[in-house]
């Protein structure tokens, strides 16, 4: 069994679902989606999160894995709030136009003779 390192999370990409974690120990680690254990069903990292992993020689350099989440200092906390908050806020615009643009393409129904 590899030692476990802890290490803080640089940044982590969920749409491509890998990022990279730093740590005194070792340099830069990339962490896959796979590798991640949580309890939760939705896996992903926030910068800034501390978190324990084990480090071998992948394919490319050195992978994380068995990664865990650790307690996160409150001032990261705050920063990984805050990004979750941004998101949830362009999701929200996102939807408000998806719904505008559908009330649109019915308004545009009526200008046209639809075939069925």
């Amino acid at each position: 069994m590899n030692k476990r390192i802890t290490g803080k999370v640089k940044w982590y990409n969920q749409e491509k679902r890998f990022g990279f974690i730093e740590s005194n120990e070792v340099n830069d680690c990339m962490v896959n989606y796979n590798n991640i254990i949580t309890m939760n069903i939705y896996k992903t990292l926030y910068e800034g999160q501390i978190v324990e992993f084990e480090a071998i020689e992948g394919n490319k350099g050195l992978e994380a894995i068995n990664v865990i989440l650790k307690d996160t200092p409150e001032e990261e906390k705050d920063k990984i709030l805050k990004d979750i908050s941004n998101q949830i806020e362009s999701l929200v615009i996102h939807l408000r136009e998806l719904k505008a643009l559908k009330t649109s393409i019915i308004d545009m129904k009526g200008w046209f003779k639809w075939d069925y």
